[in-house]
């Protein structure tokens, strides 16, 4: 039989780790394409036969349990979940060992995996001892608040040691996508708040705080949305929920639970006047669970309605896309993309052009003559003069180097000297017999001369 885990304890699993021995930096990668889902509880691990334990999660109790295969299949509930009755605790680091050939090591500064057997085994103990020390942390309090205030929460700056999933958030204010300007939203929401950590550097994790109801229109409960913080935090704020009888979202799944229970229920929020107001002429914020709009009925649901809240681009409802620039409402038929950025005809007309002969987009200051960027003008034959700083395709080169236009030639006064060919500047130019010379050529003259004479 194949080994089988809860899906909650596969949420403490290092995937993407970092970890030092002696001073060098080795990435931990963690190969899931043989980790399955079985049902909205259960993972296998496909191609790997089960010894004397089988059936291991991480309970409320915030221990590794697992069941003796000895007494055949682990029995179940009436839902399908795992009966406690005779489930034995095992250490962290036994249940990670049944897991040890999908774990790779990779040296960082070689940039190649860790060949050498004894130090692929040191770093081995290592990750026991960090996913150890991960299970035990969990049983530590994180600390965090709630507030109504949900915008200033959104618009904090994200912590150094926020975690990968916060980081990649497209609604954190470093992100570049215009859904992040859209949080001012939640404060509209009387039933919307959010629970939140942060230290001295910014915003660590974060996650939305609803007061929802059931399909039948039930007693409001706490929803906690998905929770954007590393693995240990998503866990902790979990077990929140299940002591507090919240419904709760994993990351990595859009199935809901309540007291460890699947739920399949929808859930609702009603939305006041002001609220879809404000989606319809200012724009979205991107929306996790809650992400369905029915606007006749004036509510936020998880299943169905007339709009999906999910565009990063946070357009306002009816629209795509929002001009990176202006900021006004764009269909898709009437934007133009530059850098992926969305901008609408005026404002791409006030910053870019787009070159007549090699049809690339260009900002403006790169605008050179003619419709052309500054590679195709030069291409025509067109270079700057340096001195009145014009493009030009009437222009020579003076005795210093300089690209001179014919105009500044003529202001200048620059004379071609007799000799050699070349354009001097009236001050610099020798005027000798009739004739003008630049300096190196007078002085050639004048050896000649004095030469004849002797």
């Amino acid at each position: 039989m194949e080994i089988i885990f809860s899906r909650r304890l596969y949420g403490t699993i290092p995937r993407e780790i970092t970890i030092k021995l002696n001073e060098k930096e080795y990435a931990v990668y963690f190969d899931t394409q043989r980790i399955l889902s079985l049902n909205d509880f259960d993972m296998v691990f496909v191609g790997s036969v089960a010894g004397e334990f089988n059936y291991f999660c991480y309970n409320k109790s915030k221990k590794v349990t697992c069941w003796p295969t000895k007494n055949g299949i682990q029995p179940v509930t009436d839902d399908g979940r795992w009966r406690k009755e005779g489930r034995q605790e095992i250490k962290p680091s036994k249940f990670l060992e049944l897991l040890k050939e999908l774990f790779i090591f990779y040296d960082v500064e070689a940039a190649h995996s860790v060949k050498d057997e004894s130090l692929n085994e040191k770093l081995w103990l290592r990750l026991l001892e960090l996913f150890t020390a991960k299970i035990k942390a969990v049983n530590s309090e994180i600390p965090f608040e709630i507030s109504s205030e949900v915008s200033k929460v959104y618009n904090m700056p994200t912590s150094e040691n926020a975690g990968v999933w916060l980081k990649n958030s497209c609604m954190r204010p470093e992100s570049g996508h215009d859904c992040r300007n859209f949080s001012h939203f939640y404060d509209l929401i009387p039933d919307c708040s959010i629970l939140y950590g942060k230290d001295d550097s910014g915003l660590i994790f974060r996650a939305l705080l609803w007061d929802v109801y059931l399909e039948k229109k039930t007693n409001k409960m706490k929803f906690l949305d998905r929770i954007y913080g590393d693995e240990t935090i998503q866990e902790y704020l979990i077990s929140v929920a299940e002591e507090n009888g919240w419904i709760y979202r994993t990351f990595d799944s859009s199935s809901l639970y309540l007291n460890g229970t699947y739920l399949s229920d929808t859930i609702y929020v009603d939305l006041p006047d002001k609220a879809i107001n404000y989606l319809k002429h200012k724009g979205s914020p991107y929306m996790d669970t809650l992400s369905w709009l029915d606007e006749e009925a004036m509510n936020l649901n998880s299943y169905h309605g007339d709009y999906e809240l999910r565009n990063p681009g946070g357009a306002p409802l009816g629209y795509e896309y929002i001009c990176h620039a202006c900021g006004d409402p764009l269909h898709e038929e009437d934007v133009i993309w530059v850098e992926d950025c969305a901008y609408c005809e005026t404002c791409f007309d006030e910053r870019f052009f787009i070159c007549d002969r090699c049809g690339e987009i260009y900002r403006n200051e790169s605008h050179a003559i003619n419709g052309l960027c500054e590679d195709c003008a030069r291409a025509r034959g067109y270079e700057i003069c340096d001195n009145c700083g014009e493009w030009t395709d009437n222009y020579e080169s003076t005795i210093d180097g300089e690209i001179m236009c014919q105009d500044c030639i003529d202001a200048l006064g620059y004379i071609y000297c007799d000799k050699c060919g070349e354009l001097v500047r009236k001050d610099d130019i020798i005027h000798h017999e009739g004739e003008y010379y630049c300096e190196n050529c007078y002085e050639k003259i004048k050896e000649e001369i004095q030469n004849e004479c002797c």
